[in-house]
């Protein structure tokens, strides 16, 4: 079974409630292992609990890929786990470029923390997936013009190759899949970072 087949899975469960799940969007997730669909739920009507939730709920997902068709919640008005903290500690880690005013375009710093970012991630023994994507509504909307601006001159330009070339090898390396949740623009280095990865939805 392909990864496209799963993530099928996953939009048609979410269809199952369409409409049902004001205030939240409805989310469909199907956790998979070894090509065995091992769980599968969608945001329940009136939007609790939500997919993850409860696709997680008492499963060793350890080795296993969760197919989700939106971003994770980041945190929870109730104070109960996140989304996002349910999956890390299944195994599923997330790298978001959360830059909006700039629609997560790369500065120099952000290229540099991104790379950081990679080798944390690349060192833990707990994660099995990751998935990289941006904040506010865009994946990466390129180069950071504004923050390039000043850096004209052909060494400038070397420096710069050679810190996104890194970035990139370090994220095409990782011993583990990568997955590429492209929600907006990805222009320039964005596309070059979706590249780097091994699925992207």
């Amino acid at each position: 079974m392909s990864d496209e087949h799963f993530m099928r899975q996953a939009i048609e469960v979410a269809l199952g409630n369409l409409g049902r799940t004001a205030p939240n969007p409805v989310v469909g997730c199907v956790i998979v292992k070894d090509g065995v669909v091992l769980a599968r739920a969608a945001t329940a009507p009136g939007g609790r609990p939500h997919a993850e939730e409860q696709a997680l709920a008492g499963l060793d997902a350890r080795g296993a890929t969760a197919y989700v068709t939106l971003e994770p919640c980041g945190e929870r008005s109730t104070g109960a786990a996140s989304c996002s903290l349910r999956r890390v500690e299944a195994g599923i880690a997330v790298l978001t470029v959360n830059r909006p005013h700039a629609r997560n375009a790369l500065s120099r710093k952000t290229i540099t923390e991104f790379g950081h970012s990679l080798d944390a991630v690349a060192s833990r023994t707990d994660v099995r997936v990751l998935i990289v994507t941006g904040g506010a509504g865009a994946f990466i909307a390129g180069g950071d013009l504004r923050d390039l601006h000043d850096r004209n001159t052909a060494r400038d330009g070397e420096a710069l190759s050679l810190s996104m070339q890194t970035a990139l090898d370090r994220l095409a390396a990782l011993p583990f899949p990568v997955v590429a949740a492209v929600d907006g623009a990805a222009v320039g280095g964005g596309v070059e970072v979706a590249l780097a990865c091994d699925l992207r939805f």
